[in-house]
């Protein structure tokens, strides 16, 4: 796999929107705005298939979430059964990048499938964070990346 930043995806909508980047064996996601059940199915649906065409092996999901506004309470689950079908793909860990939120801490543990088999999630503050834990730690088998990672927000 190339170790170069590739975004492979980019949708917009009235109020949210989603990029979808990978770096070597690391998939990224920065979530933007108000999350509906619309919006969460297309997102969900990108992601299988950018894991299904790319991944045969053991892989690593960031998702950046500064600019997240919350999902709607009817798409929770769906998040619940994505982060269960990540584990059943060979996720070996997901990093939810965001700065100190406890409405969003208490979100993403309403929605985190803590019954998947093998369930490793971390709340780190950066990027950079992600990537050096993930790296000290055993999650991520390249080194990290030297190029500034492509987000909505550059």
């Amino acid at each position: 796999m190339d170790p170069r930043s590739e975004v492979v995806c980019s949708k917009k909508f009235p109020h949210a929107a989603y990029s979808i980047e990978i770096v070597g064996s690391t998939l990224i996601s920065e979530l933007d705005g108000q999350w509906s059940t619309e919006i969460s199915n297309n997102y969900i649906t990108d992601v299988k298939q950018e894991v299904a065409s790319r991944f045969n092996m053991h892989w690593l999901h960031i998702v950046l979430l500064d600019k997240w506004d919350l999902t709607t309470f009817d798409a929770m689950e769906k998040f619940t059964q994505y982060g269960i079908w990540c584990y059943e793909k060979g996720v070996k860990a997901t990093f939810y990048v965001y700065q100190t939120n406890p409405v969003k801490r208490y979100q993403l543990a309403t929605m985190l499938p803590e019954r998947a088999k093998n369930y490793v999630s971390f709340h780190v503050e950066s990027i950079d964070d992600a990537f050096l834990y993930a790296s000290q730690n055993g999650f991520l088998e390249e080194p990290k990346p030297n190029q500034t990672i492509k987000t909505l927000n550059a």
